[in-house]
């Protein structure tokens, strides 16, 4: 009777595109049936920092940092996180659009209806990535720098 070897893999990684750092992997070998599972994150985060997620824009205000930006969303680079990820106020994120544009902006606000990856931004930062305020919601990658 001739043996059966049975491999594959299971990835969870929600919508990921981009390659994440893996968190586990085992093989699992009985009467000559080999099972691989792998399992990376399924956040939307990558090993060196990186996040992917959506990005919306907001008329900014008085943030959850402590600062009144009214009437600077049009001049200014500023952006709220996920909530989820602690109190980064202050800090600089690099963020990428799709088209390759890049834009540097600074975390005043929280948004507390964000995914850990997801973004809301200034007008003038969404302006400055897609171009065009009409478009509402696109993907980006991004990090703190």
């Amino acid at each position: 009777m001739k043996a059966a070897v049975i491999s594959f893999t299971i990835l969870l990684a929600g919508s990921l595109a981009a390659p994440v750092a893996l968190l586990s992997s085992s093989n699992v070998s009985a009467n000559n049936t080999t099972i691989t599972t792998t399992t990376v994150p399924s956040e939307k985060r990558a090993a060196d920092g990186m996040h992917r997620g959506d990005m919306t824009y907001y008329e900014v205000g008085l943030g959850s940092c402590g600062q009144d930006d009214s009437g600077k969303g049009d001049t200014e680079n500023i952006v709220a996180v996920s909530a989820s990820l602690g109190n980064p106020c202050g800090q600089s994120v690099i963020i990428t659009a799709s088209n390759g544009n890049q834009v540097s902006a600074v975390v005043r606000d929280k948004c507390p209806s964000c995914g850990e990856g997801e973004l809301d931004v200034s007008e003038k930062v969404f302006m400055d990535l897609v171009g065009d305020l009409g478009v509402g919601k696109t993907e980006v990658t991004w990090k703190f720098s």
